[in-house]
């Protein structure tokens, strides 16, 4: 057990750096970020029991304020894990991102690669005991595209026209390109560990990683000869499946993202309650809180945005969450409290003999 102290102190560590100063990142992203894990690091490609695993997620935000047309954000994955040298792996996947945002049919679409290496550093697939360290590495496509005709100017209205707007007159405003694209590239590690208790043999499964987002920083303006280049986001996340009877896990977890002056982390736990009288059917709930740093001009603390509750159930093979943002910043008179939905879906084929390989269930 001594060889795990070193990295339950790091996960400690990191646990209360998430904390660090630095508002919502520039990127798309989700409530339930584990069950999109090609998004959240591209180490996470491979890292689960079964031979392939198959994800989809949808968001639906800010639709009590804007009407038909809120911020949607959707993405779907297909992974393998395949054998390498002696106990270690390597993982293939290919995932799509798609995010559409108000009434400007602002656009962010795009595809990666993803690709991983999992090394077992400890213990054996012959036993409970086991440490992994994963590399993973990405590279993607993205398009951006806007509708600049659905812009409206404070110059284009017209008090002698019924609503106000004559989309007829000059805007006098600069008008860019409808589409960019550029090329992408991703890095990341991940450390988890399964230790088994001598006299329960129950197993209590450790996990950490880190992620670099747009190591390239592409350009992403929509008018020629502006520098404006994407942040890079760097994502810190952890957690811990603890097993608490022989019905109930405790799963506390915790995701942080750094991009530019923004920062986000979301903390909180999830409880997975399985009854052998039940099969392979399992329920799950959790609450998570996320905490965002105010724009230097408001400030620039600390501050709730929203809590996030999330239900779901396991059935087999199969995954379903389901989830919602409970708005609690200072936008709360405009939502009426009412922020986010999420649904994710995963199914993860069953693993061959000899690819069995314990890993955490993240969430």
């Amino acid at each position: 057990m001594k060889s795990y102290i070193t990295p339950i102190l790091l996960f400690v560590f990191v646990f209360c750096a998430a904390f660090a100063p630095e508002a919502q990142a520039q990127d798309p992203r989700f409530s339930q970020y584990l069950a999109s894990p090609q998004n959240l690091n591209s180490a996470m490609t491979g890292v689960y029991d079964g031979t392939y695993r198959a994800t989809a997620n949808y968001r639906d935000q800010w639709g009590s304020v804007l009407g038909t047309y809120p911020f949607r954000t959707y993405s779907i994955g297909v992974e393998g894990r395949f054998f390498a040298l002696k106990e270690d792996f390597f993982g293939v996947g290919v995932s799509f991102l798609g995010d559409e945002v108000g009434t400007s049919r602002y656009r962010h679409i795009g595809g990666n690669l993803n690709a991983s290496y999992m090394k077992r550093i400890g213990g054996n697939r012959f036993t409970q005991n086991s440490q992994y360290l994963i590399i993973g590495v990405q590279a993607g496509m993205m398009q951006q595209s806007m509708n600049w005709s659905n812009f409206r100017y404070s110059t284009q209205f017209d008090a002698d026209i019924p609503d106000g707007f004559n989309g007829g007159l000059n805007s006098g405003e600069a008008v860019g390109a409808e589409n960019i694209s550029y090329v992408d590239f991703g890095a990341g590690l991940m450390w988890y560990a399964t230790v088994e208790n001598g006299k329960t043999r129950k197993t209590t499964n450790y996990y950490i990683g880190f992620a670099m987002h747009h190591l390239n920083q592409p350009k992403i303006s929509f008018f020629d000869g502006s520098g404006e280049r994407l942040y890079r986001r760097y994502t810190i996340y952890g957690g811990i499946e603890l097993p608490v009877s022989s019905e109930f896990t405790l799963m506390p977890g915790f995701m942080t993202n750094l991009q530019g002056p923004s920062m986000e982390t979301d903390i909180g736990f999830m409880m997975r309650y399985s009854n052998k009288d039940w099969g392979e059917f399992t329920l799950k709930g959790g609450l998570y809180d996320r905490i965002t740093k105010a724009e230097p001009v408001d400030g620039g603390g600390l501050s709730n945005d929203a809590f996030i509750v999330i239900a779901g159930l396991e059935w087999e093979q199969w995954a379903l969450g389901l989830s919602y943002d409970v708005n609690v910043s200072g936008f709360t008179p405009a939502t009426n409290s009412r922020g986010a939905f999420e649904v994710s879906i995963s199914y993860t084929a069953p693993p061959k003999d000899r690819m069995g390989m314990d890993c955490p269930k993240f969430k």
